[in-house]
């Protein structure tokens, strides 16, 4: 059965005079994703300061920037290719484009590391009223804070193993004393101790 007629299109098949549209349509489409990348960053980056954070479910604002960036790199990528070159101008095209792939490889690989992990700290199994934000293998460094709606507003930092997640795993031990709850963690070689003020009267006496 012969092929029928149309049903793959090919860049040979597009006529030479739309040729330049297409790519026109494309580095338009490349630029509009860009730009909205770059307002996404820089919005997220604007509503948040040092120790306050958006947080959405298990996703804190510093990923959704990073996905903006790593996601506006790659339309920058693609018009990079879709730009056409002349001989001469080859001399500069090759290069940025290995550079581009490269960026863009090297960021796909990196998005294992910034998954996070948000887990309320209980007191006997009675929650705290903090949450603690796991090291998320980027860094060594989570941090014990509070939710106010979107935001998380980071408390106290503590520094332990990478990839080591004591909170999810439920190896610590959380007790309050009157106003004060102790944190330790007795695992591995991270040692988390650290006094944080009561704010929830639910967990006293236990």
């Amino acid at each position: 059965m012969g092929e029928a007629a149309g049903t793959h299109l090919r860049w040979g098949d597009v006529p030479l005079v739309l040729r330049p549209r297409v790519r026109v349509g494309v580095l338009i489409g490349c630029a509009a994703l860009f730009l909205t990348c770059v307002a996404i960053y820089g919005g997220l980056a604007f509503i948040t300061s040092g120790s306050t954070e958006l947080l959405i479910g298990n996703t804190f604002g510093w990923q959704i920037r990073f996905y903006a960036l790593l996601v506006g790199w790659a339309a920058a990528t693609v018009a990079v290719f879709a730009v056409r070159c002349r001989a001469w101008w080859l001399l500069l095209a090759v290069p940025a484009r290995v550079i581009a792939i490269g960026v863009l490889f090297v960021g796909f690989l990196a998005l294992p590391l910034t998954s996070s992990q948000v887990t309320p700290v209980l007191i006997d199994g009675c929650p705290s009223g903090y949450l603690a934000a796991e090291p998320n293998g980027l860094s060594p460094e989570g941090s014990i804070g509070v939710r106010d709606g979107v935001f998380f507003q980071t408390v106290q930092t503590y520094v332990g193993d990478d990839f080591a997640r004591p909170f999810l795993l439920g190896t610590y031990s959380a007790d309050q004393r009157g106003e004060v709850i102790d944190i330790s963690y007795a695992g591995g070689s991270a040692d988390p101790a650290f006094t944080l003020p009561a704010i929830s009267s639910d967990c006293s006496g236990r």
